[in-house]
């Protein structure tokens, strides 16, 4: 998340609105406050859908998650979405599987700029 927030312009990092879910989803006040999160289990993927769907075309989601990610068909196709797991492979090609292996780590970079182009 943070490689992606430093490549943004100046306009993007102004119009940037990030969330925690678990639940509910719940807007944070900046993006600085990403640092404190730690995972807490409950993880509801779910719960961004009606976000998603009132976003504007030019929307971009980027989600972190470590929990399990369930079938995406609710999420609409044309929506810029990546999702980042830390712990899970998932047949959507929406989702990147993040390891520590350095290959991994490449391939984020190009994989998110394709997705959220």
């Amino acid at each position: 998340a943070i490689a992606w927030f430093l490549e943004m312009t100046q306009a993007e990092k102004d119009s940037l609105t990030c969330y925690v879910y678990d639940r509910n989803c719940t807007k944070l006040n900046s993006f600085s406050q990403i640092q404190y999160l730690r995972p807490a289990g409950g993880t509801e993927i779910s719960s961004l859908i009606p976000h998603i769907k009132k976003a504007s075309s030019t929307d971009r989601w980027l989600v972190i998650t470590d929990g399990e990610i369930p079938s995406l068909v609710d999420f609409d196709k044309a929506a810029k979405l990546a999702i980042i797991s830390l712990c899970l492979d998932h047949d959507d090609d929406r989702v990147i599987r993040y390891t520590s292996n350095p290959e991994s780590q490449r391939t984020l970079s190009t994989r998110l700029k394709d997705l959220l182009k």
